[in-house]
């Protein structure tokens, strides 16, 4: 019996170490939303679903991509682009002080790293699971 105690002492210690301030891992799962920036456009309109299974579905959508000018014969047509929207879905892992959401089946693609933090916030992280440093909004807020 106490070796049984012992291991859930253990297990909530590991699962509290592997959560940012103030959360604990099952504190993640739930519905994220925000506009990130973008470089060339008026933001990516981002929606997280992190499941408690530790899937997840993310859904980016390019808000007023540029104009595509097709020059032929004068006058030139401008055609506006129709918002490109990738869909992602994977396995989302959590570690000391981030969540890595692993794309399913594409080994080649890289993880993308978001960072919560208090408030019911995720902060997207850099390729290197760092904070981006920007005077730009990376977070995206739990939807209620």
């Amino acid at each position: 019996m106490k070796k049984l105690a012992l291991a859930s002492i253990a297990l909530s210690v590991f699962l509290g170490a592997c959560a940012g301030p103030g959360f604990t891992v099952s504190d993640y799962p739930g519905n994220y939303y925000g506009v990130l920036p973008c470089a060339d456009c008026g933001g990516i309109q981002t929606d997280l679903n992190l499941y408690p299974d530790r899937t997840y579905r993310m859904r980016e959508t390019y808000i007023n991509p540029p104009q595509t000018v097709i020059i032929n014969n004068p006058p030139p047509v401008i055609v506006k682009n129709q918002p490109p929207v990738f869909e992602t879905k994977g396995q989302w892992t959590p570690t000391k002080k981030h969540i890595d959401l692993a794309p399913e089946g594409q080994p080649d693609r890289p993880h993308t790293y978001y960072a919560p933090r208090k408030g019911n916030v995720m902060e997207k992280l850099d390729a290197n699971a760092q904070p981006i440093k920007s005077k730009f909004n990376y977070q995206l807020n739990r939807k209620k």
